[in-house]
């Protein structure tokens, strides 16, 4: 890893969150991972509900790209958002 880079994780409910964060703190890469193997979520309700709960302390978000698995219901959502501390 570069240096003065920040690696972390953590988890809630069924889900874990990894982020990695730049020096400066002004680029955040954040994956997170939901179980979805035993049951059928609808993968774009929860990246749905996350973006509304990262909306909500980071008012300018903006959403630039969304993939959605073909298979239904969704079994897989990525969104790439852009947002200030």
């Amino acid at each position: 890893m570069p240096r003065g880079w920040a690696l972390g994780h953590s988890s809630q409910g069924d889900t874990l969150s990894i982020h990695v964060a730049s020096p400066d703190k002004r680029s955040v890469a954040q994956v997170d991972f939901t179980d979805n193997r035993s049951s059928a979520q609808d993968a774009v309700q929860v990246m749905a509900r996350r973006v509304r709960q990262i909306r909500a302390a980071h008012p300018d978000l903006r959403i630039s790209d969304t993939t959605v698995c073909k298979d239904r219901p969704a079994s897989c959502a990525v969104a790439t958002l852009a947002y200030t501390d």
